[in-house]
């Protein structure tokens, strides 16, 4: 009888979680599912937001320092956004100059706002300018692939 109100109990919680997880984020839901129950969650700022880019150096989520702010966040992008660009832009007078590292975790604290302090949850894109790597100081750039295709009539090694 123990046993069986144990295995219940077990149940019962398995079957708690699983109706708390949204099916969006069910990955083993088809990918039109998922797709299907997150609009079928956004209002319109929200699905707007997803179509956003904030470039970093005129943007409202960092301090005076250059430091993620998220309270900043919180009034500017609570509704979420789609991509954030630029963060090593090295011109102009609003260049923070990071060092990769410092890049990157200032772009961790700033995925983990948007992962776990927005409502849905929404990873960002992160984008940075460069076909061939990062577009930062002491950072490293490989050819450009289109520069590595061999061009019509030369012959190559």
């Amino acid at each position: 009888m123990r046993i069986f109100f144990s295995l219940l109990t077990a149940c019962v919680i398995q079957l708690a979680t699983f109706s708390q997880t949204p099916a969006y984020k069910n990955k083993n839901l088809s990918p039109e599912a998922r797709a299907k129950d997150l609009l079928l969650r956004m209002n319109l700022d929200e699905k707007v937001m997803q179509t956003q880019c904030l470039w970093i150096q005129k943007s409202t989520i960092l301090n005076s320092n250059g430091d993620f702010d998220e309270a900043k966040a919180e009034t500017s992008v609570k509704n979420g956004l789609g991509e954030l660009a630029r963060l090593n832009e090295n011109a102009g007078p609003n260049s923070y100059g990071y060092h990769p590292k410092q890049a990157a975790e200032l772009y961790n604290k700033i995925q983990h706002f948007f992962i776990e302090k927005t409502k849905l949850g929404i990873p960002v894109m992160v984008h940075e300018e460069s076909l061939h790597g990062q577009q930062t100081q002491d950072a490293t750039n490989f050819p450009v692939p289109i520069g590595l295709a061999p061009v019509r009539g030369m012959k190559t090694c």
